[in-house]
C-alpha cells in the first residue's frame, strides 16, 4: 500500500495521468480520460470516458460526461459538464481573453463549446459563447 500524501501528489504512475496534478481519493477517474498536467480534482468529482483535462480545477462534486474537453478554466461545486463539450479558457492577459470560471450549480449541455467565459451559479449553458459574462 502507498504512504503517499495525496496533497503532495506528482507524478502518477498512470500512463493516463501527466505531470504534476492533485486527485482526490475519493474523486473518479475513467481509465481513458487523460489527465494533466496541472490539474486538481477534488472530493466526489467523476471524469467519463474520453475525456480530457488540463491546466483546469475540478471543485467538490463536479462531473465531467464522457470525451468532454475542459483546459484553462475553474469548475466550481456540482458543475456538469455534458458529452462532447468543450470548456476552455485563453489566459492571454488580454480583455475577454481570459480563463472559464463556472459558478455553484452549473449545468454545460452536450456539445456546447464555453471559451473565456465567466458564468454565475445554477445556470444552464445550451449554447455555445466565448468571452462572456452569463447572468
Amino acid at each position: 500500500s502507498s504512504t503517499q500524501n495525496p496533497l503532495t501528489f506528482s507524478h502518477s504512475t498512470r500512463e493516463n495521468v501527466l505531470g504534476n496534478n492533485y486527485i482526490h481519493p475519493s474523486a473518479q477517474v475513467h481509465p481513458t480520460a487523460l489527465i494533466g498536467p496541472n490539474v486538481a480534482i477534488s472530493a466526489n468529482c467523476k471524469v467519463g470516458a474520453g475525456a480530457r483535462v488540463a491546466h483546469s480545477i475540478l471543485l467538490p462534486g463536479t462531473v465531467l460526461n464522457d470525451r468532454c474537453c475542459v483546459r484553462y478554466s475553474i469548475l466550481s461545486v456540482e458543475n456538469t459538464v455534458g458529452k462532447w463539450a468543450r470548456v476552455d479558457g485563453q489566459p492571454t492577459g488580454k480583455e475577454g481573453e481570459g480563463i472559464t470560471v463556472t459558478g455553484k450549480g452549473v449545468e454545460i449541455k452536450p456539445e456546447i463549446i464555453v471559451r473565456s467565459t465567466i458564468i454565475l451559479p445554477h445556470k444552464s449553458v445550451g449554447e455555445s459563447s466565448e468571452g462572456r459574462i452569463i447572468l
